[in-house]
């Protein structure tokens, strides 16, 4: 019986500490801030993304990988999400505590995935998009944090 109490305490404190650290961990912010056109060629092209990186946290943050996930709206119909892209960005990225990095990130297309934005843009001059994936954190601790954002791309920018 003595026994079962003190594994029963055990148990207790361990899910308030690691509770508490979990609280102390905030996920990063990731957005799209922009786009630039690096090229176009017969089949697809090449955009430049710009994508903030905000660390809401205490502490640096380090990861060597961010993946994506791009969509755009169907411009016929608003509740589908149509895949534009999607691939990983592979390079050391370090954030300082309530920072904010903002990374050109390469994007290749094809004309195939990209006619709903391309038609989209044409009918009103802007597109939305959602944007899902995941940043594999290094320091101070490994850890796979999911984001995902929304917006609109328009000939000006993004929001």
């Amino acid at each position: 019986m003595r026994i079962a109490r003190m594994l029963a305490v055990a148990v207790v404190a361990c899910g308030t500490v690691l509770g508490g650290c979990s609280h102390a961990f905030h996920q990063p912010q990731v957005t799209l801030t922009g786009l630039t056109l690096g090229g176009i060629g017969l089949k697809g092209g090449l955009v430049y993304a710009d994508v903030a990186v905000k660390n809401p946290n205490r502490f640096t943050l380090e990861t060597n990988r961010i993946t994506y996930d791009l969509r755009v709206q169907d411009p016929s119909n608003a509740s589908n999400w149509l895949p534009f892209t999607t691939g990983e960005y592979t390079q050391e990225i370090k954030v300082g505590s309530g920072q904010t990095t903002t990374l050109q990130v390469p994007i290749q297309f094809s004309f195939i995935t990209a006619s709903a934005a391309v038609q989209s843009v044409m009918n009103s001059g802007i597109f939305n998009y959602r944007v899902a994936g995941e940043v594999h954190v290094t320091e101070p601790i490994t850890r796979t944090v999911p984001y995902q954002h929304q917006g609109v791309v328009s000939l000006a920018g993004a929001r």
